[in-house]
């Protein structure tokens, strides 16, 4: 996605399905479990399902799923040290969504449905915070009040908001905000999460000399803004996951590029 000049990295996206009338998952959680598994062994069981939950992953593309007598939930997060997740993995991710919410649907009966919901998580790379406060502000999406700002006696240094939206076919909410990455430093046994911001100057340069040279920070960048876009459908007539992601992204895509 190409947003006032720069381009993001989709850092995460979610699916989420819920129904009613779903207790037949009390009685066929394992029948669904090791039909899947078998079928299907890209799927390996996470944890120890239980009356409140069970959950399988992808070895393919480390997809995450969960599905209860509630609902169900697809998972995919950037690989650490990727650059966002890859349009590869993104067309298999609905391939699952179409296949395993088609074996749930079925084994569980499920026939009358309260939500359906996308959610994504995109990022834009900035150098700084005050470039990603410029950023907000060049978007024109909110306009804060400057005579509110000067009551304060001083700037607005970092921003964020949220916007709910009814559209035609389903709902936006769209919520903008900077952001600041952390840095991972290996410290032999221990792993420390660091904020570069926070520390002493003298520690701030031997952490960004550290990360320079060895590497040791997750792919994300030091400032970002955050672009987390949740479109969803209250009590859907009918329901056909797989389309609803690809037509919610492709909505998200051409109205926000605007």
């Amino acid at each position: 996605m190409r947003i006032n000049g720069k381009t993001s990295f989709l850092h995460r996206i979610v699916l989420e399905v819920r129904y009613a009338h779903g207790y037949t998952y009390l009685d066929r959680c394992g029948r669904t479990i090791n039909l899947i598994t078998r079928e299907y062994p890209e799927w390996s069981l996470r944890g120890s399902p239980d009356p409140n939950s069970a959950g399988l992953g992808s070895l393919q593309n480390g997809c995450l799923f969960n599905f209860s007598s509630e609902n169900y939930v697809f998972l995919l997060e950037k690989p650490s040290g990727g650059d966002g997740i890859a349009n590869s993995d993104l067309k298999i991710f609905f391939d699952q969504i179409d296949l395993l919410s088609r074996v749930v649907s079925d084994q569980l009966d499920l026939s009358e449905f309260k939500r359906i919901g996308v959610r994504t998580w995109n990022k834009f790379a900035c150098s700084s915070t005050d470039e990603a406060q410029s950023w907000i502000e060049q978007l024109g999406w909110v306009t804060f009040s400057q005579d509110f700002v000067r009551s304060l006696d001083g700037k607005i240094e970092a921003s964020s908001f949220v916007v709910l939206v009814p559209s035609i076919d389903r709902s936006f909410r769209v919520s903008v905000s900077s952001q600041e990455g952390h840095a991972l430093v290996d410290m032999g046994p221990e792993v420390l999460t660091l904020r570069a911001s926070k520390l002493p100057k003298r520690q701030d340069v031997y952490l960004r000399e550290q990360i320079k040279a060895k590497r040791r920070m997750m792919a994300n960048p030091d400032f970002s803004v955050l672009l987390d876009v949740d479109t969803f459908q209250e009590d859907p007539l009918s329901l056909d996951p797989r389309d609803f992601i690809v037509t919610s992204l492709e909505q998200i895509d051409k109205r926000l590029s605007k």
